[in-house]
């Protein structure tokens, strides 16, 4: 095979992977919003290897937007578990609010 076809071809190939790549790293994500909230985090080398593949792919921009998609994907996939937490969460902060006016009342009536 010529040399420029076989190029061709890897090149064909890169971008195919590119895109499979992408719609599977992708799919299930709507626009959650813009991203304008900061987080550090701190993985092994392994998993930024990963990252820079991904990367170097063209996938993803950065490592930043590679690691916001990828968290975005997984916390999505269980969005049903994640609303019902958030409400059990609103639930508890409602009796620690009343617990702490409780509280409050108690220790003002010693005074």
């Amino acid at each position: 095979m010529p040399a420029k076809r076989k190029a061709a071809d890897e090149d064909s190939t890169r971008i195919g992977l590119r895109d499979e790549m992408r719609q599977k790293l992708r799919a299930d994500i709507s626009d959650a919003g813009k991203r304008d909230i900061s987080v550090m985090t701190r993985l092994s080398s392994e998993m930024v290897e990963i990252l820079d593949n991904l990367v170097k792919l063209g996938i993803y921009k950065s490592r930043s937007d590679a690691v916001a998609a990828i968290v975005e994907k997984t916390l999505l996939t269980q969005i049903e578990s994640f609303n019902r937490l958030k409400e059990q969460v609103t639930k508890l902060e409602e009796i620690q609010g009343t617990a702490m006016d409780i509280a409050i009342k108690a220790l003002d009536r010693e005074e």
